[in-house]
């Protein structure tokens, strides 16, 4: 179905069932309609708008580019989500790397006092540190702040105790849902 702008709206996908013309009357019947008379009633077609998330993005329409865009939503509700949402990712990212590190050392493994690194990254996961929750992927532990630079002081058992974490928790949260 195409995409219409009538009178510089925001654009519908597809043509409305009726509409009042400027001179009072109602038109109805709008699909029967040629281009031409589309036109001078004060339609225009418009391209579809790209794909988006809408649990992040919001669709804006420009009219004097006459152009769709993408952007990080600002509504506030999405917003709370959002932040509500990472609250509990970072507890169950935190609860993971801390099974593993448990079994780790019940197996006479040794964690070095740079370990605590990788907790402390996730405890900077808030409104506090960033302005928006859209900002880092839990799905993604670079985006998160576990570079090579991060974790360099940790042994390579510590780091795979942590990608470990990393696998286990996006195939518990994430898979399950789809989300990715």
């Amino acid at each position: 179905m195409a995409w219409y702008q009538y009178n510089n709206e925001y654009p519908t996908n597809g043509l409305p069932q009726r509409i009042r013309t400027l001179d009072g009357k109602t038109r109805t019947c709008l699909w029967e309609c040629s281009e031409s008379e589309l036109e001078s009633l004060g339609f225009s077609t418009v391209s579809d708008p790209p794909k988006y998330d809408d649990s992040f993005q919001d669709l804006v329409w420009d009219n004097e580019t006459s152009n769709w865009s993408v952007q990080i939503t600002t509504d506030p509700q999405k917003i709370s989500d959002a932040w509500q949402e990472s609250e509990i990712y970072k507890e169950k990212l935190k609860i993971k790397l801390l099974e593993k590190v448990s079994v780790h050392l019940q197996n006479g493994g040794t964690i070095s006092t740079n370990f605590n690194n990788a907790l402390t990254i996730l405890d900077q996961f808030n409104q506090n540190n960033y302005s928006h929750p859209f900002d880092f992927n839990w799905q993604h532990p670079i985006s998160l702040g576990y570079t090579d630079d991060v974790i360099a002081g940790i042994g390579s058992t510590e780091i795979r105790l942590v990608h470990s974490a990393f696998v286990d928790f996006i195939t518990e949260t994430y898979l399950p849902n789809k989300k990715y």
